[in-house]
């Protein structure tokens, strides 16, 4: 292995875990996935409220 990936790995094995880190890496990714779920919810909602006018409107025109 290289020099510097042996020292990463040696100042790895060294170094507590940082909790604090791990909590703010683990909300940031709640975050993000709560911010795409509900965008994707939204999206899904517009796109079957024009399936729904569409329908009727083609429902009214065949009257």
């Amino acid at each position: 292995m290289p020099d510097f990936m042996i020292e990463k790995y040696e100042r790895s094995q060294t170094q507590p875990a940082n909790v604090g880190d791990a909590v703010l890496w683990f909300l940031l990714g709640l975050k993000v996935v709560l911010v795409t779920s509900t965008l994707l919810a939204l999206t899904l909602h517009v796109v079957q409220r024009i399936a729904v006018e569409t329908a009727v409107i083609e429902q009214i025109g065949r009257y």
